[in-house]
């Protein structure tokens, strides 16, 4: 376990001595200063990925990494990022993941006792769930996968519109996201990073993912940090109205995955996607 947290601490270290000698570029100098006040909620899959990864789960490892992911709304936009981190289960309540009739989740969690005889979850955090014969997890009487990510967006939006506090309201979770969309008149189900309501201001992120190796790492790495972070800045670019997939050519841009892997990062966004963005810059200028 101290290993594992000495691991981390280097990694934080080496990621902030990199970004000390990239200094902020300077468009942000022509926008106003703005906060967007962002909640990031953990989940108790979250909690116990890190805890496996590092021997325990600390909110203030969550914060360390929304001012990493922060940066470059700061530089650009001028928009200096008010992150909150709490428990899901105390803001929300229980998750979708966990919520099951048979009392577990058929490959992604079953209970199991430690050496005191408590009872607690054990994660299988890159597995899927198989507890629905419904393979489009499309929710109603078949009911959603626990892995879905449509019961948590619909939960945090539900929250975002009776609670005024928060600009963007935003879960990470320690397993799969999936989903069920239609495409050339039928519907698939998929997998991905992170899912987004632009009209609400919720998302969710897959913090399991290590994109340096394009997709799942059954084994824990650090890397998986970073690919956190860059599927945050994404999703919440979404927020922003920046699309998938409809960027600059020949420039990269956060919309299309083209910063996987790279630590520091100064502007995330093509010309395109910074025009659909500054076109949507003051959305919570009211709210502030």
């Amino acid at each position: 376990m101290k290993i594992h947290r000495s691991i981390f601490a280097i990694a934080i270290a080496v990621i902030m001595l990199c970004i000390a000698f990239n200094p902020p570029i300077a468009s942000a100098e022509v926008y106003p200063a703005r906060s967007t006040k962002v909640l990031v909620l953990c989940d108790e899959s979250y909690r116990a990925y890190l805890k496996s990864s590092y021997g325990e789960y600390n909110s203030d490892i969550v914060v360390q990494l929304m001012k990493l992911a922060a940066r470059p709304f700061s530089n650009v936009w001028n928009d200096g990022l008010d992150v909150t981190v709490a428990s899901y289960e105390n803001i929300i309540g229980s998750p979708n993941s966990v919520i099951s009739s048979s009392d577990c989740c058929n490959n992604l969690w079953h209970w199991d006792t430690d050496d005191y005889g408590n009872r607690y979850r054990e994660w299988s955090h890159f597995e899927t769930c198989n507890c629905t014969s419904n393979g489009l997890c499309i929710g109603g009487t078949s009911g959603y996968h626990h892995t879905s990510s449509f019961p948590i967006l619909d939960a945090i939006q539900q929250y975002n519109i009776d609670c005024s506090t928060y600009d963007v309201v935003a879960t990470i979770v320690g397993h799969q996201l999936c989903y069920t969309v239609r495409e050339n008149n039928a519907y698939r189900h998929k997998f991905c990073g992170g899912m987004t309501y632009p009209w609400s201001s919720v998302f969710c992120v897959s913090s399991i993912l290590d994109y340096t190796a394009w997709g799942n790492s059954s084994a824990y790495c650090d890397k998986s940090f970073i690919s956190t972070i860059r599927t945050f800045q994404h999703e919440l670019s979404h927020v922003f109205g920046c699309p998938d997939a409809s960027c600059s050519a020949n420039e990269a841009c956060i919309m299309t995955g083209a910063f996987d892997g790279v630590i520091s990062v100064n502007n995330l966004w093509c010309s395109s996607c910074q025009v659909h963005f500054s076109n949507n810059l003051s959305i919570f200028d009211d709210a502030n």
